[in-house]
């Protein structure tokens, strides 16, 4: 009987063992499927993080390009204001150099009328009144001219930058 006994024990000693030994074959299936949905999951997460990252890199391409060529295109257009200014300038200096050439004829004749007078000593005024004007005439209108080219290409950058500015700030 205790033989009997002793069989009894070890079949159900066993009996645990192999129990055991399938719960044990069991749960690692059930860890082994969880580890595979887990790395599959995961896998996805990485996937999606890569195409969010390539569309924010073409995004910000695209974004770069859009103002590149926004900027271009005001770099253009303050390119042709600057020629438009350039033809307008060289008119202004044609009619510029036309009127000094009436002036100096007229400096010209009023000498020859002038010539006869009477010498001029310390402290009288000049015997060529016409000649002053013309020359203070003359270098006014280079002070002038130099102002107004310098404040016509300053308007021209000014209303470039702006436009560029704006123009950036519209591409989105």
């Amino acid at each position: 009987m205790f033989i009997r006994g002793q069989i009894i024990a070890l079949a159900l000693l066993l009996t645990a063992a192999l129990a055991s030994a399938g719960t044990w074959v069991i749960q690692g299936w059930r860890s082994e499927a969880k580890i595979a949905t887990l790395q599959a999951d995961h896998a996805k997460v990485l996937q999606a993080q890569a195409r969010a990252v390539v569309e924010s890199v073409e995004a910000a391409r695209k974004l770069g390009e859009q103002r590149a060529a926004a900027v271009e295109n005001e770099r253009d257009h303050a390119i042709e204001q600057n020629e438009a200014l350039a033809v307008d300038l060289a008119g202004n200096v044609v009619a510029s150099n036309r009127l000094r050439s009436e002036l100096a004829k007229l400096r010209a004749r009023n000498a020859s009328i002038l010539a006869a007078t009477a010498q001029r000593g310390e402290g009288q005024s000049s015997d060529d009144p016409i000649g002053v004007l013309i020359g203070m005439y003359e270098r006014l209108d280079d002070a002038g001219r130099g102002i107004s080219e310098y404040a016509d290409r300053l308007r021209v950058a000014g209303l470039s930058c702006e436009r560029t500015y704006d123009a950036i700030r519209r591409v989105k």
